[in-house]
């Protein structure tokens, strides 16, 4: 008897966790002319400096990144970077900003398959696009389009109330800055909502093919898109929890049959 409990209890642990993850779909629908901006403070314990600009895609689809960023050095790198679910702090702690933005419960473990983005966390750009490999006095420019996250509140892959955080090879977060608003000309009205839910804390170091630094190419997707969906999968970042919260109950409830 004790045994047939703790068995349907692990299979049910399995199903839970496998409903909770799905790949990403593509953003459709941004809202043209909305632009965001992410500049990099100065800090004592790093040299990196600059900006991230993002803006929806001109056909609404996904979002266009342009990078212009200094002060990498040659021991820490090539440099993994991510969108985290929450802003940095007034304090400018990077570690609040807690985990990489995965709505869809993706997790970090195997790594980002970068031939596949889809299957990746929409916050690891680093991994589906490429660390950060210069050093010294080379610039890093980049430009890039990438379809699974969104300038349209309201949605998980929402990245406009959140951050972005550049990491050292080992994981260490060298510095952080918050994503803001600096065009809405296509931006509906309303207060921008703070960021809820959680993702899945940095445990590892995703891969990616380093991108060039010196020049801005425009990189293009490496991959072929996936025909946009008719109807979009539940982005909220709430399903994690509600997986354990469910596992809970039901384990509460097979506990006391199995004494």
């Amino acid at each position: 008897m004790k045994t047939s409990l703790v068995l349907a209890c692990a299979t049910v642990g399995f199903g839970l966790a496998a409903a909770t993850t799905q790949d990403a779909p593509e953003t459709t629908n941004n809202p043209v002319g909305v632009v965001y901006k992410a500049e990099f403070p100065d800090r004592d314990s790093t040299d990196i400096r600059g900006t991230v600009s993002a803006t929806a895609h001109s056909s609404g689809r996904g979002v266009v990144f342009e990078f212009d960023l200094t002060g990498f050095d040659e021991e820490n790198g090539p440099f993994p970077y991510h969108i985290h679910v929450d802003p940095v702090p007034a304090n400018g702690s990077c570690t609040a900003t807690l985990d990489h933005l995965d709505p869809f419960g993706r997790g970090q473990k195997p790594p980002c398959d970068t031939p596949n983005p889809e299957t990746c966390e929409p916050g690891d750009l680093s991994g589906k696009h490429g660390k950060i490999d210069v050093s010294g006095d080379e610039h890093f420019m980049a430009k890039y389009h990438e379809l699974y996250v969104a300038t349209q509140q309201g949605l998980g892959t929402f990245f406009g109330n959140r951050s972005i955080v550049i990491h050292a090879k080992n994981g260490t977060r060298l510095t952080c800055a918050n994503f803001a608003l600096v065009d809405h000309s296509g931006c509906s009205t309303g207060t921008m909502p703070r960021p809820t839910g959680t993702g899945v804390m940095s445990t590892r170091i995703p891969t990616g093919t380093g991108i060039g630094g010196g020049h801005m190419p425009m990189v293009s997707a490496t991959y072929t898109p996936t025909a946009t969906p008719s109807s979009l999968p539940d982005q909220s970042n709430g399903a994690g929890r509600l997986a354990g919260f469910s596992l809970g109950a039901i384990m509460a409830a097979l506990v006391p049959l199995a004494l």
